[in-house]
């Protein structure tokens, strides 16, 4: 059984008379009710004249659908150029649609008309009776649970919103099966109950609404075809069951073979469910990925990609905290895709293809404090050469393992003293001889040895790099805490070194023999009452000294004296030094290296506890003032509180005082003391102990 469908074009200006239908021989309008098949239902215009027609309207006639005529499609396809429906006062030309597809190769339209439909009448009167809708109601429409499809075929034509199609548009399906060349331009929003693009190119400048007020429609895009969004925000792309969008049940696929592009900032769909298949192409300005819409319940995973093309003109964001999948390919064809340092892509399959890379397209991983973007690449089992770069500058790596292998990777600008994108800079001096960037490479499954090839641009070479010949440049890896010697080779016309990596690690690239300060070893011993501060360095390089600090709360560091270095060295030197009068109790030591031209780096703390009271505490008892004395060795000044008890905890005397930096003589007045084991305390912010006097 078939269910009348109104369909519909209104304008949204209001513009009287923006188009006007043009009298052309071939036109075709209704006299009545009837099959859309049936010769009878029409009038065709000849030689500036209405007669009864003798076959149905084809792809080459306009048509007309006057106000009040309902006519059924049923039994096969029909077919018009442009479709224009008839309006008067509350009443729609319309059609009835069944199982078929109504075929329209031009335009769709609907017109305002003064008088009741017209039969026979002259060109003249048909024609300028007509003025373009004002009317916007979508609920004028007649809901319809038809299979029928609405369908959009031929070739090149623009859908504006000016006296055509506006976004409440119709609840019947919709096609776009256009020549292979063709291309339409929506600059209007479009509502179906479900939409398939089949062919051709749809241009959107809106967006497509899928579903009606009975549930989710599918929106489905065939090989073939391709679909670019350009509106910002989920009106760029679809929303899924527009009377109920926040839980959609609708689905978008999109098949092998078809295209979506993007050219929006924030693109988002509104779909229960995603299927992806084909290519998805970013061609905007400051992008994001493609994400579910907020209000969707629940939300869409929408970052599993087949092909995935960026082709923006600056950069497409990786979204914060997310997981992207490519399965098939990634193609760089224009700007970069930036990976924050949240987040992760991954190559699904080691081998899959990536085409392109240049120094303006690459993959940017960024770094934020110890935090680092993550490009993973998984079963790699042959040669690859992996775009990736800073936010600035490319850095691309080239992996050859010998077996299937899975790796993390990530660059950054900046070398430092441990390889990470938040420790201390190397020196001026230093990074003369090198190339100042990171790369990381890490690999997380597989065995044997991977050869790898970095690259890098000439801005970041040292003063000295440049003048390096092949021979002096090589790989360095950094691992245990310091950097290996620099091998391989490299080729100074091409800027790139290869080196075979049987560890993996941040990598560096420099002069063969030319190491930085690696400080191996730093360690704090007991001896006696005494500290004794041990470390040693694997090589140094323009290294002039390292100053010793100490700390009671590991926040106020104070000079305790210097030791100076080697200078230069590719041995491991040990250094010591002797704090003969450490403090009391908890303590914190820390070294800082000078280069020679200044620069310094420091070191993370060590801490150790010291209980030996003796050497800290001289107590002298008095009998004749009934007081004691003690001396406090301090190193800072300090307020204090001083207690002596009884062995049976009674408190004998109680001060405050006011310890200053040096060696110094303190008295507490106390009752007379007789012979027996006394506790004086001393407690303050940095230093709390108790120490026996016997008198």
């Amino acid at each position: 059984m078939m269910k009348k469908l109104l369909f519909a074009l209104l304008i949204l200006t209001g513009v009287s008379g923006a188009f006007a239908q043009i009298e052309t021989d071939g036109d075709y309008r209704t006299v009545s009710n009837g099959n859309w098949k049936t010769p009878a239902t029409w009038e065709v215009r000849n030689g500036g004249a209405w007669s009864p027609a003798s076959v149905e309207p084809t792809i080459n006639n306009n048509v007309y659908l006057q106000s009040g005529h309902s006519v059924i499609i049923d039994g096969s396809d029909v077919y018009c150029k442009d479709l224009h429906f008839g309006y008067k006062g509350s009443t729609y030309g319309s059609v009835q649609l069944g199982v078929n597809r109504l075929n329209v190769g031009g335009k769709v339209r609907v017109y305002v008309i003064t008088k009741t439909p017209v039969t026979g009448a002259t060109d003249d009167v048909f024609y300028t009776d007509q003025t373009s809708s004002t009317v916007t109601n979508a609920s004028m429409f007649v809901n319809s649970s038809t299979a029928g499809v609405l369908r959009f075929v031929g070739g090149n034509r623009i859908i504006t919103n000016t006296g055509e199609w506006n976004s409440n548009g119709t609840v019947c399906y919709g096609e776009f099966a256009l020549n292979a060349d063709a291309e339409v331009r929506l600059e209007v929003g479009m509502k179906f109950r479900g939409l398939t693009i089949s062919s051709g190119k749809v241009i959107n400048l809106d967006r497509f609404a899928i579903g009606s007020t009975s549930g989710s429609g599918d929106f489905t895009l065939k090989n073939g075809a391709i679909v670019q969004f350009e509106k910002n925000g989920i009106a760029s792309l679809m929303a899924s069951n527009f009377s109920n969008p926040i839980n959609p049940s609708g689905k978008l696929e999109i098949e092998e073979g078809g295209t979506l592009i993007l050219k929006s900032t924030a693109p988002a769909f509104n779909f229960s469910a995603y299927i992806n298949h084909g290519t998805i192409v970013y061609n905007g300005q400051s992008q994001t990925l493609l994400t579910s819409a907020a209000s969707t319940n629940p939300a869409v995973s929408l970052n599993a990609y087949h092909k995935l093309e960026i082709a923006a003109t600056d950069g497409v964001e990786v979204l914060a905290n997310s997981m992207v999948t490519i399965a098939d390919q990634l193609k760089l064809t224009s700007g970069k895709l930036i990976i924050p340092s949240t987040s992760e892509v991954a190559l699904s399959a080691g081998n899959i293809a990536i085409v392109g890379g240049s120094t303006t397209s690459y993959i940017a991983t960024l770094t934020n404090g110890a935090d680092a973007g993550i490009l993973k690449i998984n079963g790699l089992s042959t040669t690859k050469t992996i775009p990736l770069g800073s936010a600035s500058n490319y850095l691309p790596v080239t992996l050859n393992p010998i077996t299937s292998s899975d790796f993390e990777l990530n660059v950054f600008e900046g070398i430092t003293e441990d390889a990470t994108s938040n420790g201390t800079a190397l020196s001026n001096t230093l990074k003369s001889n090198l190339v100042n960037a990171i790369w990381n490479v890490k690999r997380t499954s597989g065995s044997g040895n991977c050869i790898a090839t970095l690259g890098w641009q000439d801005n970041l070479e040292g003063a000295n790099f440049a003048s390096l010949t092949n021979a002096e440049i090589g790989v360095s890896v950094f691992k245990d805490g310091s950097y290996s010697e620099y091998m391989g080779t490299g080729n100074s016309s091409q800027n790139t070194a290869t080196v075979t990596l049987t560890d993996f690690g941040p990598l560096s690239v420099g002069k063969i023999g030319v190491l930085p300060v690696q400080l191996v070893s730093f360690d704090l011993k007991k001896q006696g009452n005494k500290v004794n501060i041990i470390w040693s360095t694997a090589s140094e390089q323009n290294n002039s000294y390292f100053e010793i600090e100490r700390s009671a709360d590991a926040k106020e560091f104070k000079v305790l004296g210097r030791k100076y270095a080697v200078g230069d060295s590719n041995v491991l030197t040990q250094y010591t030094y002797l704090d003969e009068q450490p403090l009391q109790g908890t303590a914190y030591y820390r070294l800082v290296q000078y280069d020679t031209d200044g620069k310094s780096r420091v070191y993370d703390p060590k801490v150790i506890t010291i209980n030996n009271l003796e050497n800290y505490f001289t107590v002298i008892a008095s009998d004749n003032s009934y007081a004691i004395d003690f001396w406090k060795n301090a190193y800072s000044s300090e307020k204090a509180k001083v207690t002596v008890y009884a062995v049976d905890g009674k408190v004998l005397a109680s001060k405050i005082i006011d310890v200053v930096q040096g060696n110094n003589k303190y008295r507490i007045e106390t009752p007379q003391l007789t012979k027996g084991v006394y506790i004086i305390s001393y407690q303050s912010e940095k230093d709390v102990y108790r120490q026996k006097i016997i008198k």
